[in-house]
């Protein structure tokens, strides 16, 4: 049975609640009598507790079985060792490591903030100071021993307070040399967006940014986090390049920061961010699921990972698993120094750009991503777009001075391109934010792109191409030119758009447009590497043009090729030569289905297109230098297995929204079936381009998926 101490809080259902209730972080111990690691670890507990008045718990698991079982804490193996659970403000993470003294200290370092670590530090000293004050009490109380001069008892004072002061400051510079140790490993996160405003089969609301681990070798995603932003339908998302973190080292290309003469000194003391969302509501927590569709009931809290019977699970980690990987071991130089030229760059970190389509007017949401702190994924603020239902974002990058850092301290952010699927339009949003993840400068929108053809659609197919529909904006270098180039797909007007840099640093003129086949409606696009072809997926007729781009002229029509085969199904084919006009289209009978995404590899050598309906992604081999594609394969996004849950549910299809090629040679292709809610992934042949199913996990209704690679790229 675990003992009591003044500084250990017994954890029960009402400390629980108070937990679960404030954002403080918390550190609990789950015992299992007898244990003799438990035993072992009690007299270290209680001195931890000593050290961090407040922070630490324990809980003994024989004697209060419903607060275990409700942090999903059991003893699979009696008696052998305790569990540590970790509640980080919004989730309880639990330690995956050896039950050892320093490597508890070194994991509880890594979760906390400087700043909670000096308020943690100050309360100690308070303690102590309390201590030595009661004990000088006590002996003022107590006769004196006749032989005890004043001027004994004042120098065994003043050492006493020497002791405790130098013993206070190597603890302080202990803290710190711990929060800098290594506990970040290289990974790969996927971010992916939620669509629906409300799910049958999760509690409360789905707007929401569920943040996953994928493992390479296998395919698996496990789940990390979950943040509500407030904004619902989420539909495209993007990621600026990495910055460095205020406080850490820059990279060694980079010049030293330097504090201009006219401005006041500033205290040297560099403290975390706080995440204060401006009009935002606070972000909530992951809600649990109420039923597996993997033939296993759900683990409390978590969404969890599912994979097919035929595949091995083997290597899977555990879906509650929501520790992120430690930082690697870097020692910060003072932040107005030039580091070493040995040292490698502190590990920045990412700002991420999410389109809502919301009524009634779309906007531009942008978070802060740093799997180092908690929460990992935090909310900066969100502006309208200027047009109803934002369904794209993309990065336009600037010239120096034209939407800069705040007082020109570091280079131009780029420019958040979205797209504006009720009025055709295209809006340029600037977002300046500083390496602290907050909004230094007032978001506007320097951009504004109208329709080319004015307000009237194609009209072939009537109920989507009444008007302009801008779906995807694309920034792109076109071959033998330094500056970029901006595409807009239309899929109201059949036209594909092309804009060049203009006068001034956020203008774009129009260089022209192509007239897509009529009632193709084209909905998304890619790029090759090399930048002398794009790829335009067309929703309304499943089809994929070849354009071949120009910096003075409009792009040129090369190919169009069919994704689905002749019956609308998997069968194999492709596509033959573009049938033009009207009447050609209105003999046509609308599709079954609506091609939906397109990703190109970065060698160039295979596309890939999803379709909803038919429920496939599409795998084009390139040739003639990315001037010709052919289907090599089409393959299911989801099994129908997948569609039948345990509580009798039953999804009508997979619906894959969006498809994401991931990992360092982009060996793994994800995709979000955004009705069966699942996140699907595949094994990606390189030379001939085929996929194999790997694995699938659950997540509410996704719609956006964004890899990202951690420690970020230099």
């Amino acid at each position: 049975m675990a003992h009591a101490h003044a500084s250990v809080v017994t954890f029960n259902a009402e400390t629980m609640g108070k937990v679960m209730g404030a954002t403080a972080p918390a550190f609990v111990k789950f015992d299992f009598p007898p244990c003799p690691i438990c035993q072992q670890l009690d007299a270290f507990w209680d001195q931890l507790g000593d050290a961090y008045p407040g922070l630490l718990y324990r809980v003994d698991c024989t004697q209060d079985q419903p607060v275990c079982a409700a942090r999903s804490v059991t003893s699979a193996a009696p008696g052998l060792q305790p569990v540590f659970k970790f509640w980080t403000g919004s989730s309880f993470r639990r330690y995956a490591g050896e039950p050892d003294p320093k490597a508890l200290v070194a994991y509880l370092q890594s979760k906390l903030t400087d700043e909670q670590l000096q308020t943690l530090a100050a309360q100690a000293e308070r303690k102590q100071e309390q201590e030595l004050r009661e004990q000088q009490q006590q002996q003022r109380t107590r006769p004196t021993h006749a032989a005890e001069s004043a001027a004994d008892a004042e120098w065994r004072l003043r050492a006493l307070l020497a002791t405790l002061a130098a013993g206070a400051l190597g603890i302080y510079a202990l803290i710190k040399y711990l929060g800098r140790g290594p506990h970040e490993q290289p990974a790969i996160f996927v971010v992916a967006g939620s669509y629906s405003q409300t799910l049958p089969h999760v509690e409360g609301r789905g707007d929401g940014l569920y943040l996953f681990r994928l493992h390479e070798a296998d395919g698996s995603l496990t789940p990390v986090s979950c943040v509500g932003v407030g904004v619902p339908n989420l539909s495209y998302l993007c990621a600026e390049p990495p910055r460095p973190i205020h406080g850490g080292a820059l990279p060694t290309s980079c010049p030293p920061p330097h504090r201009p003469p006219a401005r006041p000194a500033r205290s040297r003391r560099l403290r975390r961010p706080r995440s204060r969302p401006a009009t935002l509501p606070p972000p909530r927590r992951w809600r649990p699921v109420a039923a597996s569709r993997g033939g296993r009931a759900p683990r409390a809290g978590l969404l969890h990972t599912r994979c097919p019977p035929a595949l091995s699970r083997r290597a899977l980690p555990a879906p509650t698993a929501t520790l992120a990987p430690p930082p690697p071991t870097l020692a910060r130089p003072p932040p107005t120094l030039a580091p070493p030229p040995a040292a490698p760059g502190w590990p920045g970190a990412y700002v991420l750009h999410a389109a809502s389509e919301a009524q009634p007017e779309g906007s531009v949401l942008s978070l802060f991503f740093d799997p180092r702190r908690a929460p990992c994924l935090k909310v900066i603020d969100h502006i309208s777009a200027g047009g109803g239902a934002t369904c794209h974002v993309a990065l336009l990058a600037q010239p120096e001075g034209a939407l800069g850092e705040a007082h020109g301290k570091g280079p131009a952010s780029p420019l958040v391109l979205a797209a504006n699927y009720d009025d055709g339009s295209v809006a340029g949003v600037g977002a300046t934010v500083d390496a602290k993840g907050r909004r230094t400068t007032a978001m506007a929108r320097p951009l504004m792109l109208r329709a080319p053809g004015g307000e009237v659609g194609s009209k072939v197919v009537a109920e989507r191409q009444a008007s302009p529909h801008a779906h995807c904006c694309l920034p792109v270098v076109p071959q033998g030119h330094a500056e970029q180039h901006v595409l807009v797909a239309d899929l109201g007007a059949d036209t594909v758009t092309q804009y060049a840099p203009g006068a001034g640093g956020a203008q774009l003129r129009l260089v022209g447009s192509l007239a897509a086949p009529a009632g193709a409606g084209p909905r998304h696009l890619a790029a090759a590497p090399d930048g002398a072809h794009a790829y335009c997926v067309c929703e309304l007729d499943n089809t994929v043009l070849v354009l071949r781009l120009h910096a003075d002229r409009p792009p040129e029509l090369k190919q169009r090729v069919a994704l689905l085969a002749a019956d609308g199904g998997a069968g194999a084919g492709a596509g033959g030569a573009a049938k033009r006009g009207k009447k050609a289209a209105g003999r046509t009978p609308p599709p079954a289905s609506f091609a939906s995404a397109i990703v190109a590899s970065r060698d160039g050598r295979h596309v890939y297109a999803a379709v909803r309906g038919a429920d496939l992604i599409v795998a084009l081999q390139t040739a003639q230098g990315g001037a010709r594609l052919a289907v090599v394969s089409r393959t299911p996004s989801g099994e129908a297995a997948d569609l039948a849950g345990a509580d009798e549910t039953c999804w009508p299809a997979h619906t894959p929204r969006d498809i994401k090629l991931a990992g360092a040679r982009e060996e793994v292709l994800l995709a979000a079936n955004q009705d069966s809610h699942s996140i699907a992934s595949f094994r990606r042949d390189a030379d001939t381009g085929a996929l194999t199913r790997l694995s699938i996990v659950e997540s509410p209704s996704p719609c956006c998926l964004l890899p990202l690679a951690w420690p970020p790229p230099a």
